[in-house]
């Protein structure tokens, strides 16, 4: 069992900018290790090499004093939502209503989704902000929104949050315009 040919322990697999942990078991603090990489990033913590992997999935390895270990990188990641609710362009008749995304998906590994977040602004660049919150259930897919000005056009976006993939990319935006009818108000107050 000679150290200077070190055997590797832990993991196999690993998800994209995620690390792992493998253990030389027959580590000599006196032996001097040469450590690389494909596929991502190695560092040599005593006994522990810790493997991070790059943003590009395939195969993989750890090669330390000169014996390759393979590890599969593979990608997971949260699929972009989309705004389901209200329509690109609508014309909304209230201040109150409710915003709607896409499921939740994935590719790669099981995932569960814990939060979004939903931004309404005033303009494509979101920022000027009129909502920017982050709920998890029961609003992970809709959301009640309450905008402060009437004869206003709105954006709003939505991503989600996997366990595992993290979050994922802004929905694109969809615009719409809140136009409450002055009748709609009580006698005497105006809204602009």
């Amino acid at each position: 069992n000679d150290p200077s040919i070190p055997a590797l322990f832990g993991p196999k697999d690993v998800i994209t900018d995620r690390s792992i942990t493998l253990k030389i078991t027959n580590y000599d603090s006196f032996v001097n290790y040469t450590l690389s990489a494909e596929k991502g990033t190695a560092i040599l913590k005593g006994e522990d090499v810790i493997f991070t992997a790059g943003s590009v999935a395939g195969a993989g390895a750890v090669t330390i004093n000169g014996k390759r270990y393979p590890i599969q990188v593979t990608a997971a990641y949260v699929v972009k939502p989309s705004i389901t609710a209200p329509a690109q362009g609508a014309t909304l008749t209230t201040l109150i209503f409710a915003l709607q995304s896409s499921t939740f998906s994935f590719v790669g590994t099981s995932d569960t989704h814990i939060n979004s977040d939903w931004q309404v602004a005033t303009d494509t660049g979101f920022t000027a902000l009129v909502v920017n919150d982050v709920v998890a259930s029961p609003y992970l897919t809709g959301y009640q929104v309450t905008v402060p000005t009437n004869n206003t056009t709105y954006y709003a976006r939505v991503r989600h949050k996997g366990q595992v993939g993290g979050y994922s990319q802004w929905s694109d935006a969809v615009s719409f315009t809140i136009n409450v009818p002055n009748d709609v108000y009580p006698t005497g107050e105006t809204y602009v």
